[in-house]
């Protein structure tokens, strides 16, 4: 598998977040974060990220003024978030897990020091 596709390791995720300016809790001023991990019997790779993703919804106003929506439960167009949440209160913290593996892959390969934007 070519490394870039290869997923990141639940340490190049933490190492990539630790080396930001980590801000302290926006609900109770904590500053101790943990990352979900998947420390399943059957997961792939121990302790590797607990991955969670949201749905797309899609919101369509109609001509008599009426507001519906519709949620995609499937994994198509879904975003893939890594979940931090803060050892005191419990708040959470959604990082795009795509735009982290870009952003780590891109370090790896001298490409950019991780706070710009790799194009």
């Amino acid at each position: 598998m070519n490394p870039s596709q290869a997923p990141l390791t639940l340490q190049e995720i933490d190492d990539f977040l630790v080396g930001l300016d980590k801000r302290k809790c926006p609900w109770c001023d904590g500053h101790h974060w943990g990352l979900h991990i998947d420390a399943a019997a059957d997961a792939p790779t121990p302790q590797q990220p607990g991955l969670r993703s949201l749905p797309r919804i899609r919101l369509a106003h109609s001509d008599s003024g009426t507001l519906s929506g519709t949620i995609a439960m499937g994994t198509e167009g879904s975003l893939m978030v890594i979940v931090a949440e803060c050892q005191a209160c419990g708040y959470i913290y959604l990082f795009n897990y795509f735009a982290i593996m870009k952003k780590v892959r891109a370090m790896a390969a001298g490409k950019t020091d991780g706070n710009d934007s790799p194009n």
